[in-house]
């Protein structure tokens, strides 16, 4: 059974934010991923990625490895678990 992909960002500060996902992360999801993590690390000096929620992940993080470095970058942190 399919488990689909909810993304929800979050406010934490001022400045910062937090997506979450939970559900499968996989090829059809990845691009809601990708433009859910650019449009957040446009709009916000820091971002926390929350994937503790994810039933599912492919390889999105080595298939789109500019998405993390583009969090990391903007100060942000990954969390899976």
């Amino acid at each position: 059974m399919y488990d689909t992909l909810h993304i929800a960002v979050h406010l934490t500060g001022p400045g910062s934010c937090r997506v979450t996902m939970a559900g499968e992360l996989d090829v059809v999801s990845a691009p809601d991923v990708r433009d859910a993590l650019r449009a957040a690390v446009s709009a916000h000096d820091r971002v926390e990625v929350d994937c503790g929620r994810l039933t599912f992940c492919d390889c999105f993080l080595r298939d789109h490895p500019s998405q993390y470095q583009a969090v990391r970058s903007a100060g942000g942190t990954s969390k899976a678990g």
